[in-house]
């Protein structure tokens, strides 16, 4: 078996004594007990990701955006970063995405 395929196999266990049907663990993300494979569609690195309520938030370690301060009227930069809120539900329309505060639209591939 290939890592890719050992990766694909699942579901894996929820490892919290609560079963969600999303969580983080060791760095990576996990959705009914998939792995979700992200990697950024700039340069290509594995995305960082923390979970918050019903969302992964997802960034990447090399690439970073400018934006305004409106306090010290100066740029700043910040990882990019993605935003995805879900429901516990497996239809996409459902599910809320933000890349650097602006919403935006997904759609599902292959093993993802």
């Amino acid at each position: 078996m290939s890592a890719t395929d050992e990766v694909r196999s699942g579901p894996h266990e929820c490892p919290f004594e609560e079963d969600y049907y999303a969580w983080v663990a060791g760095g990576t993300a996990y959705l009914r007990g998939y792995r979700v494979d992200a990697t950024c569609g700039d340069c290509g690195s594995q995305l960082d990701v923390r979970f918050g309520e019903h969302t992964f938030i997802f960034s990447c370690p090399e690439c970073v955006v400018w934006s305004d301060d409106p306090v010290t009227e100066s740029s700043r930069a910040t990882a990019l970063g993605w935003r995805v809120s879900m429901t516990n539900s497996t239809d996409l329309t459902t599910w809320s995405v933000y890349l650097t505060g602006e919403p935006v639209e997904i759609e599902q591939v292959p093993h993802g």
